[in-house]
Formats: C-alpha cells, sequence, structure tokens
C-alpha cells in the first residue's frame, strides 16, 4: 500500500448542502481494504474516511438544522434517494434505491456531484453532504483535547 496526497474537488454548497472544514476522522479496517484494493473493487484516487467530524463553514439558502460555526459529524451515508418511505422516515440505510456511502460509491441519486463520478471520503481538509446527513455534535466533542474515541462513540450512540 502506499499513500501521497492528491487534489480533489468538493460539491459546491448548493441550497440542502453544509460544507465543514473536517476536524477529525476515525478509521477502520474497511479504510484500510479499500486502499489496499483488496475487494477488487477500488476506484482511485481512493479517499477513504468515515465517521468524520468538523465545523460547518457554509450552508446552502435552504439550510434549516444547522449554522455556519456549528460542529457537525457524518457517519458511513452520505446519500440516499430521499423519495422512499424509508428515506421519508430518515431511515436511509434502508432506501430501497440504495444509499451511498462515505467513500468509493457512485454518486447515483444527482445529490453529490464530484469529478471522479464516486464519493471522497474523510481523509481531507473539507467535507459538502447533504443536510440530512450531518449530525450536529455538541462543541466539547470537537476539543482538540478529546480523543477521537470519544466523538466516534457520540455518534454511534445518537445515531
Amino acid at each position: 500500500m502506499f499513500l501521497n496526497c492528491c487534489s480533489i474537488e468538493r460539491n459546491e454548497c448548493g441550497p440542502h448542502d453544509v460544507e465543514f472544514d473536517v476536524k477529525y476522522c476515525g478509521i477502520c479496517h474497511t479504510d484500510v481494504h479499500f486502499a489496499n484494493n483488496d475487494l477488487g473493487t477500488t476506484s482511485y484516487p481512493c479517499v477513504p474516511g468515515h465517521e468524520l467530524a468538523g465545523i460547518v463553514t457554509k450552508v446552502g439558502s435552504k439550510v434549516e438544522k444547522v449554522k455556519v460555526g456549528d460542529h457537525v459529524g457524518v457517519g458511513c451515508i452520505v446519500d440516499s434517494c430521499l423519495d422512499c418511505p424509508a428515506c421519508e422516515r430518515s431511515e436511509e440505510q434502508y432506501c430501497s434505491k440504495e444509499f451511498t456511502m462515505t467513500y468509493d460509491y457512485k454518486t447515483k441519486h444527482g445529490h453529490i456531484k464530484t469529478n471522479t463520478g464516486y464519493t471522497l471520503g474523510g481523509y481531507s481538509k473539507k467535507m459538502t453532504i447533504r443536510e440530512e446527513f450531518a449530525v450536529k455534535v455538541c462543541s466539547r466533542f470537537l476539543n482538540e483535547n478529546l480523543h477521537i474515541w470519544y466523538i466516534m462513540y457520540y455518534l454511534h450512540a445518537i445515531l
């Protein structure tokens, strides 16, 4: 496995989007498997990283639940159809048209636009997501003196 820096393009912040500076990003063995292409399905450049947290820098005109300066987290799902019964109940993990994972998944629903056609994860400086997939995080959990495990524990507890 080799790692190197590359430039990526993020979505422009649309009316329903939240852009934030990534401050923390968890790591799990899945990230390593994808980076190594162990499953034989990885698209490159691959930017792994899910379960991330940061500070909101921009919000779209129709965003209602967060504002600039808020602390947010994102799990492993960043998109879905938003129209099926499961999505209407905020249960996007059961989306009848399939959800989109945080990284290395095709951007099939039209809400996420990348120059690659697939999602790019949290090992980056910024992230842009739909408001539905942002979880507001208490500011004390983004204190640099706290360990990332506390943030991830908090995200798992509320999701």
